[in-house]
């Protein structure tokens, strides 16, 4: 009975062993895979010298995509989420197939946070009133945004060199329950609505 049951544990550690080689192998294959698709600073020879010109109609990629999400995303709903994830960035790819000088990347975001929250702010002597919510609307965020890492001539005439990873040229951005704008000089009209109610920002006097 003894030699039955130690015979059947080196089985089946054998064959986790063996599973956990295979892997290990394919692991190793894929994080290869993705370097060699995706290296750093990549540079390519060309049969003509390089110019503005030739910058500017070369013919880019997408880079493999890396599935982690950005680093304060949640876990909440992972399938769901990804799956609209991919449908914006079907949509991006669709309509901007093929880059223009440069090669293309996208990482998505799914965060907690709240949105159309309703304030209130109370006056303070010598400074600015203090902004108080009166009501939270808890809502997840969704922030999909596809990066530009333009190509551009190096000092051999014969070659072009990528910014990747380090450096981009723009973005897409796609977001979902975020509105950053009303943080800039956007929302001085009353366009800006929800649920439509108009959005105005609080003046203060000087």
């Amino acid at each position: 009975m003894a030699k039955l049951v130690t015979t059947f544990l080196l089985a089946t550690l054998g064959c986790l062993f063996t599973r956990y080689h295979r892997l290990i192998i394919v692991l190793f294959f894929v994080s290869v895979h993705t370097s060699a698709q995706n290296p750093h600073f990549p540079k390519l020879k060309i049969s003509v010298p390089c110019n503005d010109e030739f910058i500017n109609n070369y013919k880019g990629k997408w880079l493999i995509h890396d599935p982690k999400l950005s680093p304060i995303s949640v876990n909440d709903f992972h399938g769901e989420v990804m799956k609209r994830l991919n449908a914006m960035h079907n949509l991006v790819s669709q309509l901007y197939p093929e880059p223009t000088s440069a090669d293309a990347g996208w990482v998505g975001e799914f965060a907690k946070t709240s949105f159309a929250d309703e304030v209130k702010f109370v006056p303070v002597q010598d400074r600015d009133p203090e902004e108080t919510k009166t009501r939270i609307n808890p809502v997840y965020r969704y922030n999909y945004t596809c990066v530009l890492f333009p190509w551009f001539c190096t000092e051999n005439p014969n070659e072009i060199m990528n910014m990747y990873p380090e450096g981009s040229s723009g973005s897409i951005v796609i977001r979902a329950n975020d509105l950053e704008i009303l943080n800039e000089n956007y929302a001085d009209g009353d366009e800006w609505r929800i649920e439509g109610r108009p959005i105005k920002r609080k003046m203060f006097a000087a």
